[in-house]
């Protein structure tokens, strides 16, 4: 990292030599105290969990080595964890040191790899945007679903059309695209047009100062093909992003001449390169800007949700890696109880989703299965509620069932296919889990009970003391069984400090009088 440097010039400066000042210790103090414990915490559970889906890979690709042809099947597997854990963890981790977070003209994607360029910029509110895109014909994508998915495969095997086909995500400015809209070139959802919008923050200016409120991405799906980073199946964008960012422009001053534009020239330098996906994209580095505030909005509601909304749903990542868990425990560990309760059989207790328990005792085999189920659901209902305490017992009690389960198949003690299936249901929870958008949907949402918690105390303190014109701040508390007033009175004294005196007052009932802003008791 760059130090700074504080050289202070004088009128003595020719005969004296500067002085080299740095404050790399305050920078390193106010580095240390941004991470905090949870912080670290989620770091070494994230490192775990990539370790534990690369040893998942590896033990997979090991099970495909037997001819027999259900070990071949093994292949699918490897190739599904492979492409869908391990690379996009090991992609997550790497980017999160060499990659920056700030804005420099281009996207993310979910595996934090550079993603597509932006190349548009905007004026207007989310109304006039969704107005004007819809003139134009481009519609609103729908959300990533498995139904939606599945539907999108069918038609893109099919070449059927599939106007509302979902758009994977991008994020900038830490949050993924509040609007992204779409047009279907050749009737199927293999070639598209679609851009995404981001609504920037708030006092925010490009590099240059320009000020806009919203930016965003546009580039054109030509086909469907495999990522040549993680060996995902996506879509594969034309090189030419600028022909799309021009198509864009003058789709919407076709559908809407209410619509002016300016082209801030130079934006950024031409350059070729490639986003997250692996494709060429090449730019001159133009930004044009389009003003939408003239037009007029016929759109009463938004038609997405504002990213600044209150409300803050669960990501998938997160159900999925709370619900998996307790599905599998349930349905592993149902057999094993009416078993035992419906026989009566107190020989040994064959769990075989903790199978380190196979040989214990009955009475032994009950007590540690029922704290541990407890354990579960308790930290998994903490997650659930973004619980950052409840989180981290969830995943050490995840990590500790695979690291138990893994000794066990290495040392060959139990390498069941049973076994197998329940480490790798605790290695995809533990992965989902850990994930950035589950993270740091937890840390917003107890950011958001905090501010709130503060929020209700300054108001209970607000509405418990009343000031007035003669320096007296009272707090009146009246018990309705026995007739009593409890007045506190807080009288500040000549020389700043205050004094507190309650007034203990019993008999008639007090009668309130308010006169002027100013209250009186009258007994």
């Amino acid at each position: 990292m760059t130090e700074e440097c504080c050289i202070e010039f004088t009128s003595s400066s020719r005969r004296h030599c500067p002085t080299y000042v740095s404050d790399t210790a305050g920078r390193a103090r106010s580095r240390i105290s941004r991470w905090n414990v949870f912080k670290r915490i989620d770091l070494g559970f994230s490192t775990a969990a990539t370790a534990a889906v690369l040893w998942l890979t590896w033990v997979v690709l090991r099970s495909s080595f037997d001819t027999h042809p259900a070990h071949i099947a093994n292949l699918l597997i490897f190739w599904l964890v492979l492409t869908y854990l391990a690379l996009p963890r090991i992609h997550q981790v790497l980017t999160s040191f060499y990659v920056p977070d700030y804005f420099i003209g281009r996207t993310r994607n979910g595996d934090g790899l550079l993603g597509d360029p932006v190349n548009l910029a905007l004026l207007g509110s989310e109304q006039q945007i969704c107005e004007v895109m819809t003139q134009a014909g481009w519609c609103t994508a729908d959300p990533i679903t498995p139904r939606t998915a599945w539907h999108t495969i069918v038609a893109t095997l099919g070449r059927h059309s599939y106007p509302t086909s979902p758009v994977s995500n991008l994020y900038l400015f830490g949050r993924e695209q509040d609007l992204v809209f779409q047009k279907e070139s050749a009737g199927n959802p293999a070639n598209r047009h679609h851009v995404r919008f981001w609504r920037v923050p708030q006092g925010w200016c490009l590099p240059g100062g320009h000020h806009v409120e919203w930016v965003a991405a546009g580039t054109f799906d030509r086909s469907v093909g495999l990522s040549a980073f993680t060996w995902q199946i996506t879509h594969k964008i034309d090189e030419d992003v600028d022909s799309e960012r021009d198509y864009i422009v003058a789709d919407v001053q076709w559908a809407c001449p209410e619509a002016r534009h300016r082209v801030i020239e130079g934006f950024s330098t031409s350059y070729r390169s490639r986003n997250g996906g692996g494709d060429n994209i090449v730019t001159d580095g133009h930004l044009p800007v389009i003003d939408l505030r003239e037009v007029p909005s016929h759109t009463t509601t938004p038609m997405t949700s504002d990213a600044s909304a209150t409300g803050r749903p669960r990501p998938a990542s997160l159900v999925f890696g709370v619900t998996l868990p307790l599905v599998w425990a349930l349905c592993a560990g149902a057999p094993w109880v009416w078993h035992h309760v419906a026989t009566g059989n107190t020989s040994g207790a064959q769990l075989s989703w903790l199978p380190w328990l196979s040989s214990a005792s009955l009475p032994i085999a009950w007590v540690l299965g029922t704290v541990m189920m407890g354990v579960l659901i308790c930290s998994a209902v903490a997650t659930w509620r973004g619980h950052p305490r409840g989180r981290v017992i969830f995943e050490a009690a995840l990590l500790a069932h695979i690291i138990i389960t893994g000794i066990q198949i290495e040392t060959n003690t139990s390498h069941t296919m049973t076994s197998m299936l329940t480490m790798m249901c605790s290695v995809l929870a533990l992965v989902a889990v850990t994930s950035q958008r589950s993270r740091q949907w937890s840390a917003q949402t107890k950011a958001a009970a905090l501010k709130l918690q503060e929020s209700e105390s300054c108001k209970s303190e607000t509405a418990g003391i009343k000031s007035s014109d003669d320096g007296y701040l009272a707090a009146e508390q009246v018990d309705v069984g026995t007739r009593r007033v409890l007045a506190p009175v807080l009288t500040q004294s000549t020389n700043g400090t205050r004094r507190q005196t309650v007034a203990h007052k019993t008999g008639a009932p007090a009668l309130r009088q308010f006169r002027d802003g100013q209250r009186h008791i009258v007994s």
